[in-house]
């Protein structure tokens, strides 16, 4: 980019990615009422270093993005900062739209009948962009929603708000950086048309480092219909299991084929065959499990949370839930749950949110990220920090407020509860037994958990 200043229209159903220097503010218009524009953010210099929302949500103790707030990297780095927001509430919770919800709401409709008029879809959109990069699916993460809105219930459900977003704009802000070559790169999907300017930043105080991001953004397939680039006539349909289930297993712990106590702070990967039971065990309650899994036939395919919270319609995990991929496909599914709520939002604990969520001091201390790098690294499976994204919290409690805040309250567990999940696919099981003492998620006092297992 070598004007000072630029401006492009990206129409409905389009796709969009640049490399922004720092120092440039970015501002999306959205031109037509109910457009959205799905977002993601990668360090130019290091794509291993994106858009971390979990991160980002629990930095700030959110669960929408507004005015103030700052996108935060895997790696700790500030990437955007919003400067300005005549919205004041954009949604970082319910992913993109795939193939399989256009077709859903309106059938297929193929480029050979319609020429460019054919239904799109953000999760295509995001993969040509980032491509054109070098990066692929391995590569996408939890992205933010531009100019929608879901609110999120006391019990957990999620609910879209019609007509949040007339004739608006937002502006983004990467602080000025000597160097214009190193810059961000940013991918988009839009929902509606809606119009991207850059200009030269006029700032010159801010408090955080920001890095240099890439941005992709693309909208959705049907121009001026689709809601987080989910087409009109696409509805958040809440299963019939509710937001808190309990239900008992039948299954005893004498006749498990395998189990396994996972000492505080320390880690486990597994693999668990498709139909086979895995139950997770909080031994002396109050203690947070964070867990990941992989297709143990395509370390491509992972646990997606927005795919799963987007799917069900709703933030909290119990008894009925489907463990939904990044492929969205069932992974797993919760057939058993003396808790009730297991968190999707949290993500996992690490040097760089710990630092900024507490202190400089804490950069050193024992954390979940830390645990999931070692456990990928002695597996001998090809699988690398690249793979790692938003986790599940199994017994961890982070409620949604109505005004969109993020809280993390103390655990809801006894000694002796647990999840019991049935595999759908072949999945490598992924744990680190929290070792968090800077919040209550474990009661300030990590204790063990145990894994068991039962064959088909």
């Amino acid at each position: 980019m070598k004007s000072e200043n630029f401006e492009e229209t990206i129409p409905a159903g389009a796709m969009w990615s640049m490399r922004i220097p720092r120092g440039r503010v970015l501002r999306l218009t959205a031109m037509e009422p109910g457009a959205n524009v799905s977002a993601l953010f990668y360090n130019a210099h290091n794509p291993l270093d994106r858009l971390n929302i979990p991160d980002t949500l629990k930095a700030l103790h959110t669960a929408k993005l507004t005015r103030g707030h700052i996108l935060m990297s895997d790696m700790g780095h500030a990437m955007v900062s919003i400067i300005e927001d005549s919205l004041e509430w954009h949604d970082p919770l319910a992913g993109h739209s795939t193939a399989a919800h256009v077709e859903t709401a309106f059938g297929a409709r193929s480029y050979q009948e319609a020429r460019n008029d054919f239904y799109r879809n953000a999760r295509d959109n995001f993969l040509v962009e980032l491509s054109k990069h070098g990066l692929g699916i391995r590569d996408i993460v939890a992205n933010v929603n531009f100019f929608s809105k879901v609110e999120c219930g006391s019990d957990g459900r999620l609910k879209w708000v019609a007509a949040h977003c007339p004739a608006r704009h937002l502006w983004s802000f990467a602080p000025r950086w000597t160097c214009s070559s190193s810059s961000p790169t940013a991918r988009t999907q839009c929902t509606g048309a809606a119009t991207i300017r850059a200009q030269q930043c006029k700032w010159k105080s801010v408090t955080a480092i920001l890095r240099n991001p890439m941005i992709f953004a693309t909208t959705s397939g049907r121009r001026g219909l689709g809601r987080l680039n989910f087409p009109s006539g696409y509805q958040f349909e809440a299963t019939s299991m509710s937001m808190l289930n309990y239900q008992e297993s039948m299954l005893s712990p004498e006749a498990a084929s395998y189990s396994r106590i996972i000492p505080a702070g320390e880690g486990w990967m597994h693999r668990v065959n498709r139909g086979e039971i895995l139950r997770i065990v909080d031994l002396n309650g109050n203690q947070a499990a964070d867990t990941f899994f992989f297709n143990a036939d395509d370390f491509s395919e992972r646990y997606s949370a927005q795919d799963t919270i987007r799917e069900q319609a709703g933030i909290y995990l119990t008894t009925g839930s489907h463990l939904m991929s990044n492929l969205n496909r069932p992974m797993l599914s919760i057939t058993a749950d003396t808790c009730g709520r297991h968190d999707t939002l949290g993500g996992a604990c690490a040097a760089e949110s710990n630092i900024l969520r507490y202190d400089l001091g804490k950069r050193f201390m024992h954390n979940c990220r830390d645990t999931f790098l070692l456990q990928l690294a002695i597996s001998g499976l090809p699988l690398s920090k690249r793979d790692l994204t938003h986790n599940i919290n199994f017994f961890m409690n982070v409620p949604v407020t109505p005004e969109g805040g993020l809280k993390f309250d103390d655990g809801v567990l006894e000694p002796g509860k647990y999840v019991e999940m049935k595999a759908e696919m072949n999945v490598y099981c992924l744990i680190s037994n929290c070792p968090q003492l800077n919040n209550p998620c474990n009661a300030y006092n990590p204790t063990p958990i145990e894994v068991l297992m039962w064959q088909p």
